[in-house]
């Protein structure tokens, strides 16, 4: 990652303009300074954006996700209907009749439904009204083009363009180029048994069919368990958030990679997805879960124990006990006999009775003869040592035992291995702001899909029957490698070190610090610092620049979490420890080993210290009587 030399003399200052700022790249049409010296932006023309799109529920998404980060002057709407009347007009009947089936099964089946619900978080309403067309190739739209003048054309999911703008003009593909184009490309790739090659692409437009210049292509993770409107919209959404990257690195000044198709692959038809497809696929998709359940019957219920009753804890034993399974959860005390409710996992809210689970009051007290396959833990940071230790005295991980850390901190995985063996040792990277008052726990926010991997090499098959089992329950998780896994633990760092101490030290919720001034400008710098040590200790993250984490964080992750309350804001409303130690103070541990200043970090963790002693120490004015 490229990040910007921090010579710091005095306070440091970072100055921000917009949501993008980070990097002191040559051509990022800004700077960053870091010391006392105001930063000097250079003006720069937001970048003009029209849309080409159907009506479905991503490309809705596709528009507001643009509409909050760049001017959108035309958006333009050519309908799925409108699209299958063009085709009968035009005479193709054949290709009209399939297309029409498929949106008559796509409803049947409830694959409609399940779109409208995975993309039904719509980050703003869009400025300008859309014009809905009955074709894109008719003058109506060249018309709007040529009024709007539009930087850059985004396009998805409408006819065929017969005819190229002269602008720069995107496309997101729903399939792997250059080896799977045309349509129903993902249920192909899938049905050809080729899941390496299940993805989206971002590529320019040219005169032929999915053939012209490759921009990237995602393609997360796939399980042999999902389905194609799963893994389809999970790789759509993700091409989503990539375009908004590359636009703005269009709005800066600088080029978008792009490279040839290496060869022309295969051109998938409407017509070519016919019912023998649909039973060959689904006979091995169903042979494949069937073989699953056959293994999970061998080898009895999965044993799961989740240690920590709080939040994150119910939240898991939640995912648990919709998913079919009967976890046992630790907690200090009694708390959970009368049960815990649930809300926000995918359907109506849930009460979860003192049946479903088992309960224990302590380590101490979970039997020994019980093999667990995953053990979850839950708590607080400063638990994590001794939880394990006591988990290896008891000798309750056995050989075939996965232990998954959820914490914050950083730092924790290393703990965890002084007492446990490195492979057996897992990490869930949670992006899921969880909130538990009195007895019910509820998802507030929804960043990203939970990954789960391990930083030591552990196997990762090991942990997949666990997120299968977090995924029906309503908490998607992905199994990823070890490079991955790490790459997503410092971003998540760089993360909690920006939002959570200086929201609970405000008493903010985390999307108020970037409506002021004062504190958005603070935020990037206590995050800019954790860049720098990460940078530093040869940590690496998903970005490529400090610029880019940035302007992904204030338009992307900020407005998805602004709701939510922080976890430290929580601790100190309640009383409580924080973990402020293993979030900020590793920044400023790391820092310190590598020579790199972190004054931000370094008082932000003194003020939320002095808070904790604060609240912690008795008042003496503070009245005793019941009424107090």
């Amino acid at each position: 990652m490229k990040i910007p030399n921090l010579s710091i003399s005095g306070p440091p200052r970072v100055e921000v303009s917009g949501a993008e700022t980070g990097s002191a790249d040559r051509g990022s049409g800004h700077t960053l300074t870091t010391d006392n010296h105001s930063a000097q932006e250079r003006p720069r023309k937001p970048l003009r954006v029209a849309t080409l799109t159907s009506d479905d529920a991503h490309h809705r998404y596709l528009l507001s996700y643009l509409a909050a980060r760049f001017d959108v002057v035309a958006a333009i709407i050519e309908p799925g209907a409108e699209q299958r009347k063009g085709l009968f007009a035009r005479g193709l009947y054949r290709t009209w009749f399939y297309s029409l089936a498929h949106a008559f099964r796509r409803r049947l089946t409830g694959l409609e439904r399940f779109r409208k619900r995975y993309f039904r978080h719509q980050p703003v309403e869009s400025a300008r009204a859309p014009r809905v067309v009955t074709s894109i190739n008719g003058p109506e739209v060249k018309e709007i083009l040529r009024e709007a003048a539009p930087d850059v054309v985004v396009m998805m999911g409408t006819s065929i363009l017969r005819e190229v703008p002269q602008m720069p003009t995107i496309n997101i593909h729903g399939g792997y180029l250059p080896y799977y184009r045309g349509n129903n490309c993902f249920f192909f790739a899938m049905l050809n048994g080729e899941l390496d090659r299940v993805g989206s692409t971002i590529h320019f437009i040219d005169q032929g069919i999915d053939t012209g210049e490759i921009i990237e292509v995602v393609a997360p993770p796939v399980s042999p368990a999902d389905t194609p409107e799963l893994a389809y919209c999970r790789a759509e959404r993700d091409a989503i958030h990539r375009l908004a990257h590359w636009l703005h690195v269009m709005e800066s000044g600088r080029e978008i990679p792009r490279r040839a198709p290496e060869e022309k692959g295969r051109l998938y038809r409407t017509r070519d997805r016919k019912l023998r497809h649909e039973f060959l696929f689904w006979w091995r998709w169903l042979r494949r879960q069937r073989s699953e359940f056959r293994g999970r019957a061998g080898r009895g219920p999965t044993n799961i124990l989740i240690i920590g009753p709080g939040s994150v804890g119910c939240g898991m034993a939640a995912a648990c006990i919709l998913a079919g399974e009967h976890p046992d959860i630790v907690a200090p005390d009694d708390r959970l006999r009368h049960g815990f409710d649930w809300r926000g996992f995918g359907g109506t809210p849930g009460f979860a009775s003192p049946s479903d689970f088992t309960a224990y009051v302590g380590i101490s007290n979970v039997p020994t003869d019980k093999a667990y396959h995953h053990i979850v833990i839950c708590t607080k940071c400063d638990a994590v040592e001794p939880i394990v230790r006591q988990l290896s005295e008891r000798g309750l991980v056995g050989t075939s035992t996965t232990v998954t850390l959820t914490q914050n901190g950083w730092g924790l995985d290393d703990v965890a291995a002084r007492f446990l063996p490195g492979p057996q040792i897992f990490h869930a990277r949670l992006l899921t702001g969880f909130l538990k008052e009195g007895n019910t726990v509820e998802i507030k926010a929804r960043v990203a899909d939970t990954h789960i991997g391990s930083v030591f090499g552990g196997d990762p098959g090991r942990v997949e029957p666990l997120a299968r089992i977090l995924t029906r329950g309503g908490l998607p998780a992905l199994v990823v490698d070890s490079e991955t896994l790490a790459k997503d633990l410092a971003s998540k760092l760089v993360f909690n070190v920006g939002v959570n101490a200086l929201s609970a030290v405000l008493q903010v919720r985390i999307g108020e610090l970037d409506k002021l001034p004062a504190a958005r400008a603070l935020m990037n710098g206590i995050m800019m610092e954790a860049l720098c040590a990460l940078e530093a200790a040869h940590h690496k993250t998903p970005w490529e620049t400090a610029e880019s984490y940035l302007f992904e964080f204030h338009k992307r992750l900020l407005p998805l979490a602004a709701s939510h309350e922080s976890s430290l804001a929580q601790d100190l409303r309640n009383g409580r420890r924080t973990e402020i130690a293993w979030i900020n103070g590793q920044v400023q541990e790391m820092a310190e080993a590598h020579g790199v200043p972190a004054p931000y970090n370094t008082v932000l963790c003194q003020i939320v210290k002095a808070l904790e002693a604060s609240r912690n120490r008795p008042n003496p004015n503070r009245s005793t009587s019941a009424a107090a």
